[in-house]
Parts: C-alpha cells; structure tokens; sequence
C-alpha cells in the first residue's frame, strides 16, 4: 500500500493523476445528470431495442427497416392473433392498420411502444364481448335439426363488418 501511495504523490506523475480524478468526477457527475434527465425505457421498449438489434446485427437475413417492415410486422401479427378472423371487426383492422401501420419501424428505433399495447387493447375489449356472449349462446340448448356449415379455413374468410357478423 505504501508503495502505491509513494507512486500516487511522485511530483513527476502528479498531474496525470489529478487529471485522471477530475476526469472520474466529471464522468460520474455527467452520467447522474443524464440519469435525472431521461426516463429509462420500459419493458415493452426494452424488449423491442433487443428485437430491433438481434434483426440488424445476428439475423441470417437482415432486411432494412422501414414503414414497409412495419406494415408487414403488423399485418402478420394480425394474422396470427385473429386468424379464423372472429375476434376484429373490419375497422378495428382499419384503425389500426391506418394508425400504427408504419410506426413499428419507429418503436424499434427507440420510440414509446404504442402500436402493440393499442392491438392488445383492442383485442382484449373484443374477447370481453364474446365471454359474455358465449354464456348466452350456451344457456340455450342446441338444435340439432338445423343444417349449418361453418368455415374453419380463416384464408377463405373475411373480417366481420359489423357486432351482429361477429357474433
């Protein structure tokens, strides 16, 4: 310890070590103001900043992106959220393909995730609607008299326009 500290207080190396401890204090005062002044990313935009760079730096296959990666981001999940297409009505689609249509390309970059949290919220109000209506719907016996047909390929289908096509 002693001979550090004769190493330290040599005349000769004085001014490297004072500089090195202006520069140490002026790093950590630096780095706390920044921590006051922005807010640290949630979990949906932390989870995304890892998304956004496995896609640009490890993907086999990166491609830009950009409000056409986006358009297609949202149109797959979408797809695979609501594919017998019985939950979203077609202006729910609409909405929120006209409104976070090119902004997942922006959220990946940094900004507030709001494309994904409007999505699920939509989704969860539509599900709230069809619990209650399956209770309905079962408390009635069924009718097995009655020629139906229902298609299960939700290629072939369409988005209901309306509540009463939905349910």
């Amino acid at each position: 310890m002693r001979s550090f500290l004769k190493y330290i207080t040599d005349m000769r190396r004085l001014p490297f070590v004072a500089l090195a401890i202006i520069l140490a204090i002026s790093f950590f005062t630096f780095k706390s103001t920044l921590a006051i002044n922005t807010a640290p990313p949630g979990k949906y935009e932390k989870i995304l900043q890892l998304v956004s760079q496995m896609l640009t730096h490890v993907h086999f296959s990166p491609k830009p992106i950009d409000d056409n990666f986006s358009q297609t981001v949202l149109n797959k999940y979408l797809e695979d959220l609501d594919s017998e297409k019985n939950i979203f009505l077609t202006s729910d689609i609409s909405n929120l393909k006209n409104n976070y249509g090119t902004r997942i390309d922006e959220e990946l970059k940094g900004a507030k995730v709001e494309s994904f949290l409007a999505v699920s919220n939509v989704f969860n109000e539509r599900l709230k609607q069809s619990e209650a209506w399956s209770k309905e719907i079962l408390s009635i016996p069924f009718d097995y008299t009655i020629k139906e047909e229902v298609q299960l390929d939700g290629k072939k289908l369409q988005f209901p326009s309306n509540e009463q096509e939905r349910r």
